[in-house]
């Protein structure tokens, strides 16, 4: 008969082999519930490996790791990624937002008009509010460029968000860039 203070689910079970629950305590229990127990226990074992604020929110690792090391992390996420991270919560959204390095190495990566960027600086510009000026921009006028509307019949054909604000300079450099690869076949 299995005592009340004997009860399994009630064993400490992140103790020495010693503290092992007895097994004949499983022998009255339907197999259902010794899956049950087995999985609690189980579980409460985990419970002692891990930090605990880790236990609390196992995603949030901004609360545990070093400030320099979330920072290294965040940079190899990619850009809808990292927007995404953003609105996890408030704290997240904070350090991503507020991390000026963070954004001028996103800058640095994906923005590949240096001249922009130096002339945004010269105006104040955060390195966000350039980088969320040109991300688009600048993917825009990289798939015009490399010719990825080469061959579009008329206007109408055109795929979604591939037009942008493009000056003069830029569209004579488009026209330069689809005169070297000449007439496709």
């Amino acid at each position: 008969m299995v005592s009340s203070n004997r009860n399994p689910s009630h064993q400490n079970t992140c103790g020495t082999v010693f503290d092992m629950p007895d097994i004949s305590l499983y022998c009255s229990l339907d197999p259902d519930e010794v899956l049950h127990l087995e999985k609690k226990e189980r579980m409460q074992q985990t419970k002692c490996n891990h930090h605990p604020i880790l236990y609390k929110n196992p995603a949030d690792f901004f609360n545990i790791l070093p400030p320099e090391v979330v920072l290294q992390i965040l940079k190899y996420l990619d850009i809808q990624s990292l927007f995404n991270s953003s609105q996890v919560c408030t704290k997240w959204h904070n350090v991503i937002e507020n991390t000026g390095w963070l954004w001028k190495w996103l800058c640095e990566h994906y923005c590949d008009f240096r001249e922009d960027i130096q002339h945004d600086i010269q105006a104040g510009y955060s390195w966000q509010v350039i980088f969320k000026r040109y991300f688009r921009h600048h993917a825009v006028r990289r798939k015009w460029l490399n010719g990825s509307f080469s061959n579009v019949k008329s206007w109408e054909s055109l795929p979604q968000r591939s037009m942008t604000h493009l000056n003069r300079d830029e569209w004579g450099n488009i026209l330069d860039a689809e005169l070297l690869r000449g007439p496709e076949m």
